[in-house]
């Protein structure tokens, strides 16, 4: 082996030989090695995010300290964890197969995803991967980002959208169920009165007011039971909301669970778009269901869910939406008659019933009748061109003495009809049939059920006009009905027009 002659910085002659010289080589080589894998170290290390290098079978080859400190596992566990299936949320390891299947084509490997840690917390996170080829073999140079904060800041712009969404489809339809309220608004928001009945009533009904009890109102038709729930309405802390008002008897069988809890977009045939409910729309507001007792047996349990729970789902829906709404209901049946007949759901009525309200009939409070025989006379003084301002004692007297089975309702009826035929300032004489206290057809009338006033007060009408039911002078005028309403009662109370006398 020759000696070989170097020489140092301070040119000193230094002497090698060949063995020597391949020991300093290697030893260069491997400083240089070491330097090197340092400098990659200290880069990798210092990345903000989550550095790895796994092989194409998903094998952890190396990774940054971040990847222990996020993950929660020491380094000997990594090497034995697959870098998909061990460390991802479930439901996106197919996501996630697939980005690293494109990325090992050589295409991009973005994809956003949940991993999943030692202590099965799930953080979301971003991941690019690149394919890197080494002496032939393929690797993923994969760097993860956690994205959780931009992910909830998402979240939070997703829910706000969908609240302003809810709120402009809801302000969209009380501006529609408003405008078809004044639109259909025939009577004055008003009560009068002054007998002893009419002032308990009112007393009543203010005690019940402030609170959150479920009111029933009880009475004969015509008596002022939706005036009464508005006046309820107005005196509670709800009063700063629209009453949402719903007449049972007036909803088209298909189309009744509808109105009453909305629908989704194609919920059914005719769903082309989400329908609001009367529910929705009374949220933190006050329902008032009239008539309650023509609900149908099916929708009662869906109406006893929500006055218990105060939930429902939206027909074709599937999502439980919570509303905080007051009912107070109102039927001209006796309610206790339609449960023993299995028309009405026990547990309902038990829940409706909290607090019970009967208006007094009209022929127990004469007192008021002077009154409400002035205001209606002041009304359609307006309505009609009038100015009718005298009424003789025997058109009072006549009205004192009628025994009203139709109630204010009737009154204010017969008080129309007899100002379209008077002329002048006196009010003519009405054609009323007067009974008085004690004469055996009102004594009669005392024993009968609500429902027999009701078919006898529906017969008289129809009898006076010749069994028209629509039209100006029809007898859904004259009982301020819906004609389909109307003849829904006719059906329901068996009434039915007399077949024609044979003439011989």
């Amino acid at each position: 082996m020759t000696a070989r002659v170097s020489r140092d910085r301070k040119g000193k002659a230094i002497f090698f030989d060949g063995a020597i010289e391949d020991i300093t080589l290697a030893k260069e080589n491997e400083l240089r090695l070491t330097e090197e894998r340092i400098f990659s170290d200290s880069i990798l290390e210092a990345l903000p995010g989550l550095f790895w290098l796994n092989d194409e079978n998903g094998r952890c080859i190396r990774w940054n300290k971040n990847v222990e400190l996020v993950y929660g596992y020491s380094a000997e566990e990594i090497q034995n964890l697959h870098a998909i299936n061990d460390v991802t949320a479930s439901e996106s390891i197919a996501a996630l197969q697939k980005a690293t299947a494109n990325a090992l084509k050589g295409k991009s490997g973005y994809c956003e995803y949940e991993i999943k840690t030692k202590y099965g917390r799930k953080i979301s996170f971003a991941g690019d991967a690149r394919l890197v080829t080494i002496n032939n073999k393929k690797y993923l140079a994969c760097v993860e980002l956690d994205i959780s904060k931009r992910k909830a800041v998402e979240k939070q712009l997703r829910d706000a959208l969908r609240e302003i969404q809810q709120l402009k489809d809801k302000t969209e339809a009380e501006n529609v169920y408003l405008l078809d309220e004044i639109n259909s608004e025939t009577n004055e928001d008003i009560m009068i009165g002054r007998s002893s009945q009419f002032i308990s009533m009112l007393h009543t009904a203010k005690k019940v007011a402030p609170t959150n009890a479920t009111v029933l109102i009880q009475g004969e038709t015509g008596t002022g039971k939706g005036l009464l729930a508005k006046y309820i309405h107005r005196k509670s802390p709800r009063s700063r909301r629209a009453l949402i008002k719903l007449n049972c008897a007036n909803l088209p069988p298909t189309l009744i669970e509808s109105i009453l809890f909305g629908h989704e977009k194609g919920a059914f045939t005719d769903a082309a778009a989400i329908r609001i409910g009367r529910f929705e729309l009374a949220h933190e507001s006050t329902i008032f269901l009239d008539e309650i007792a023509e609900l149908p047996l099916t929708l009662q349990a869906k109406l006893l869910r929500v006055i218990e729970e105060g939930e429902f789902e939206r027909l074709g829906g599937t999502e439980t939406r919570i509303v905080d709404v007051r009912i107070i209901a109102a039927t001209n049946r006796n309610l206790e008659e339609e449960v023993k007949a299995g028309n009405f759901r026990q547990d309902l009525l038990f829940r409706l019933n909290v607090y019970p309200i009967s208006p007094p009939p009209l022929r127990t409070r004469k007192d008021d009748i002077p009154l409400l025989v002035q205001f209606f006379i002041n009304k359609f003084n307006k309505s009609l061109g009038k100015s009718i301002s005298m009424i003789p004692n025997e058109v009072m007297e006549n009205f004192m003495n009628y025994s009203w089975p139709g109630n204010i309702r009737e009154l204010q009826n017969v008080i129309e009809r007899d100002m379209i035929n008077s002329s002048g300032k006196t009010l003519q004489k009405s054609t009323l049939t007067t009974s008085s206290p004690g004469n055996p057809e009102e004594g009669a009338m005392a024993t009968k059920t609500l429902q027999e006033i009701e078919s006898a007060h529906i017969i008289r009408v129809l009898k006076q006009t010749d069994w028209v039911i629509e039209g100006k002078n029809g007898a859904a005028r004259i009982l301020d009905l819906n004609p389909s309403t109307l003849r829904g009662r006719m059906r329901k109370l068996g009434i039915r027009r007399p077949a024609p006398v044979p003439q011989f």
